[in-house]
């Protein structure tokens, strides 16, 4: 007689996957709201970071829409290396406009934060 296997959704392992689709749209929105800042830039390394910024909000908006669509699957826990990418570029921009006389506290921070 083979063992009956009956799986088990865990509410933890719901509220990850929720609180995972979030963090990509928190990055993407604060991604496209940093660019939107940059956008008209002055320097050309500004005009580079707003295409950056704004690249990133597009692949981590391909990122959600992929797991919105792939939600009823089985999948592994893993690292979100995109969230951390996203992370990385709003904590530079935070840096560069902190360093050029701006607010220690501002949104791009509290989305590289939230995004981490």
């Amino acid at each position: 007689m083979e063992p009956l296997i009956i799986p088990l959704r865990d509410r933890r392992l719901k509220l990850a996957e929720r609180m995972d689709l979030f963090g990509h749209g928190v990055a993407a929105f604060g991604l496209l709201t940093a660019a939107m800042d940059t956008l008209p830039g002055v320097t050309l390394a500004q005009t580079a970071l707003a295409v950056v910024e704004l690249v990133g909000a597009a692949a981590l908006a391909g990122a959600l829409i992929r797991e919105l669509r792939t939600r009823g699957e089985e999948r592994t826990a893993r690292i979100s290396w995109l969230n951390l990418a996203a992370a990385g570029v709003l904590f530079v921009e935070w840096y560069a406009r902190w360093s050029a006389g701006g607010k220690l506290v501002s949104p791009a921070l509290v989305s590289g934060v939230v995004t981490f």
